[in-house]
């Protein structure tokens, strides 16, 4: 029995906490591995579902985190290794790159996983045995920038649970249209991520403000997530790009939850992207039943083949986005076709149970060695 522990820093409002979870829900399906989920737990945890979810949880392990001077680190740290030595783990497996230092410190094997191609070698970052890469960006980050081996690294792409896949009661859809104030009967375009710039919200909302009048009259757009920052800057940038868009009345915001009821509602997903990973909303999209468009930044040839199964434009092509916009509103069986052909494939090539296998079979591989 293979134990090994998922390191992860805090649950937030990220895509590397979704991972995290799925993994770990994905491998506790999976014979001979016993994950446990260890992470961080601050002393505010504000109204995070993940806590709520998990705190009596017995194979998932806090550790009071507070990392607000070098002090704290140290503590935080040395109450990381003292986890890692007592629960006798064969593996350490770091979803939060900056945590590598911790199992080296205690000579722990350990592996890690490269979401975004912005980290760099640093005091914090320490390469382990293995590499798991989520997109070919990803991989070649891993190599170029912080010198894996090409044969240290394998790529995994993430997955999301079928779940997204089951159908909304007619019930359901109603009382989520009502708890959000969302209007009837429109075409309904969708963003689900945390608000920041990366995220290219101006980008969809300028590509819809250029749509003609009569067009737009028909469509109504939902925002799903929050500023992840204290002083809410970007809430304020998104609050002031709707309204100089004039955009206010067909714009819905909604804070960070599950979004699998909201998927359900959406006619089309867009992901703008200006930098990603492999996202994790895409293919929660595409399991949805939802067409799915988004930019071409990291990820997408691996989540969509354009034209068959969804959607493709440039980074910040804002007049891409909206001829893409303007042919699917017009054509909800093209929008449906694209859709149908998107569920199919998420449900084949990006489930939990696929990545779970994957990445056990990586474990073993290193164990072995």
């Amino acid at each position: 029995m293979i134990k090994v522990a998922i390191l992860l820093s805090r649950f937030d409002m990220t895509g590397m906490t979704t991972n995290a979870i799925d993994l770990f829900e994905g491998l506790r399906l999976c014979e001979g591995v016993r994950p446990i989920l260890m992470v961080g737990k601050p002393e505010n945890m504000r109204d995070n579902r993940f806590y709520s979810k998990y705190l009596s949880d017995s194979d998932v392990v806090f550790y009071k985190s507070c990392v607000s001077s070098p002090f704290q680190v140290l503590k935080t740290t040395i109450r990381v290794i003292k986890l890692l030595v007592q629960g006798r783990y064969n593996l350490v497996h770091c979803e939060s790159p900056y945590y590598t230092y911790i199992p080296w410190l205690c000579g722990k094997k350990f592996l890690s996983t490269m979401h975004v191609t912005d980290i760099y070698p640093k005091m914090y970052f320490k390469r382990g045995s293995h590499c798991i890469s989520i997109s070919k960006e990803t991989t070649r980050w891993a190599i170029d920038v912080c010198r894996f081996k090409p044969q240290q690294v394998t790529m995994v792409t993430h997955g999301v649970s079928t779940r997204f896949a089951c159908p909304l009661g007619q019930g359901e859809r109603e009382l989520i249209m009502r708890q959000y104030g969302i209007p009837r009967a429109k075409i309904y375009i969708g963003l689900v991520g945390s608000i920041e710039p990366r995220k290219g919200h101006d980008v969809l909302l300028n590509a819809i403000a250029g749509l003609p009048n009569e067009m737009r009259q028909q469509i109504h757009i939902l925002f799903v997530g929050s500023d992840k920052n204290e002083n809410q800057r970007s809430q304020r940038w998104l609050d002031e790009l709707v309204k100089d868009t004039g955009l206010g009345d067909c714009v819905t915001q909604i804070k960070y939850c599950d979004p699998y009821p909201l998927y359900k509602i959406m006619d089309i997903f867009v992901l703008p992207s200006r930098q990603e990973g492999f996202p994790l909303t895409a293919v929660e999209g595409m399991m949805s039943g939802t067409c799915v468009v988004r930019s071409n930044c990291e990820g997408a040839d691996l989540q969509i083949s354009d034209g068959v199964d969804g959607r493709l434009f440039q980074v910040d092509d804002v007049e891409g986005l909206r001829s893409i916009l303007a042919e699917l509103i017009n054509n909800s069986e093209y929008r449906h076709t694209l859709a149908c052909a998107g569920q199919k494939k998420a449900q084949q090539e990006f489930s939990i149970e696929r990545m779970a296998k994957d990445v056990y079979a990586v474990y073993k591989r290193l164990l072995s060695k």
